[in-house]
């Protein structure tokens, strides 16, 4: 890693770790107590969470957290934090726990975007369910297999860790079975949704529906063509009576010779003018 991301860069030692390429700052710690803390603090933005709750005690070993298990060697293996009110963001760092295989986070609070990082966990289970999670799933991140089933018979799907916005199933993802994520055109823009709060959910499914903000511009709209559809026509009728009315009186002008009734012209009778030229004779 380095201050810049760029030369001069200096080798992480054993209890650190980066990945990537240009990193700047300071090489990722592995340490699994630090990395707890570290999720407590970013996922506790609005309080302690819910319950009889320990992490914020630094004097109680990590494997002692509420929710945590490890293995006979002191190693974090499952995180389960259902519905403890966390509030904040899913750290980067959680995913860098070497030996993590379950993690459940589900039903909180967790905001912002599911970190990529979490693909280097060797994670059996996860749940991010009922959260407000936008955007996607990390393409990495949808790639990993063996993560609730992800890859089975060569399936990679990123609905194996959470459903996509404006979709939902009844455990929040998809588990190549019975919970399927099924679309729903309400207001749905988180990840992982287990219900829909839309009545279109039911029955056959049919397109978006119009957003209440946008109703009174669409009314707008609609009475504004009207108004010009019916002036339109209006003045249509207007001028085919108009010619109507012109076309009536040039049919009943006295012009018998079919000569234009020009300033000068004369309405002459043929007949009665030629037995005057024949007396003249």
């Amino acid at each position: 890693a380095a201050f810049e991301g760029v030369f001069p860069c200096k080798p992480c030692t054993d209890k650190y770790f980066n990945p990537y390429l240009g990193r700047y700052g300071d090489c990722i710690d592995l340490n699994q107590g630090d990395i707890l803390r570290k999720f407590y603090e970013a996922t506790s933005i609005s309080g302690a969470w819910k319950g009889d709750v320990n992490w914020a005690d630094e004097s109680i070993h990590e494997c002692r957290y509420t929710g945590v298990i490890c293995d006979n060697s002191g190693h974090v293996i499952s995180i389960n934090l259902q519905g403890r009110g966390l509030t904040g963001t899913i750290p980067e760092e959680i995913g860098f726990l070497q030996y993590l295989q379950v993690l459940n986070l589900a039903d909180n609070q967790l905001e912002g975007f599911v970190p990529s990082d979490l693909r280097w966990a060797p994670l059996q289970e996860l749940d991010i369910s009922g959260n407000k999670l936008r955007g996607i799933i990390p393409p990495g991140l949808c790639l990993k297999p063996n993560v609730n089933g992800n890859g089975d018979r060569g399936d990679y799907n990123c609905a194996r860790f959470a459903c996509p916005i404006r979709t939902y199933s009844s455990t929040g993802w998809y588990d190549g079975d019975t919970s399927i994520c099924k679309p729903c055109y309400g207001n749905m823009p988180y990840l992982g949704q287990k219900v829909c709060a839309s009545s279109m959910a039911r029955g056959t499914v049919k397109g978006p529906t119009l957003s209440k903000s946008l109703v009174p511009i669409f009314v707008g709209v609609t009475a504004f063509v009207v108004v010009m559809v019916s002036i339109g026509l209006a003045s249509l009728v207007h001028k085919i009576r108009t010619r109507r009315r012109e076309a009536e009186l040039v049919g009943m002008s006295p012009n018998k010779i079919g000569v234009s009734s020009l300033p000068g012209s004369e309405t002459v009778d043929l007949n009665s003018r030629y037995r005057i030229d024949n007396d003249d004779e």
